[in-house]
């Protein structure tokens, strides 16, 4: 497994997903740095037929075919005991088995 930290920078965090497909990786696991710029991640990750799945920070625009998991807190309630909601991994569903 390849690790990867683009410091909270977009524009490193696009330069290396195409670094890690030109590598041949079978899928990609993205944590966004800028929800608002994953489209061309997602769009070189489909155009290289590798998997992949957003976590923790969910994409601005997310297709439908694409997952996300992640958990987050209610913006409502952020001091002690706070509330939080966890998200379902979103997409078709596939197993092996069927």
């Amino acid at each position: 497994m390849n690790t990867v930290s683009a410091q909270e920078k977009a524009e490193v965090q696009l330069s290396q997903v195409e670094d890690l497909i030109a590598s041949g990786v079978d899928a990609l696991i993205v944590i966004p740095q800028d929800t608002a710029t994953t489209a061309p991640i997602t769009q070189r990750a489909k155009a290289a037929g590798i998997p992949l799945v957003y976590v923790n920070r969910r994409p601005d625009q997310l297709p439908s075919d694409v997952p996300y998991v992640g958990i987050r807190l209610d913006d409502r309630d952020t001091g002690d005991g706070g509330t939080g909601e966890a998200h379902r991994l979103q997409g078709k569903r596939r197993h092996p088995a069927g």
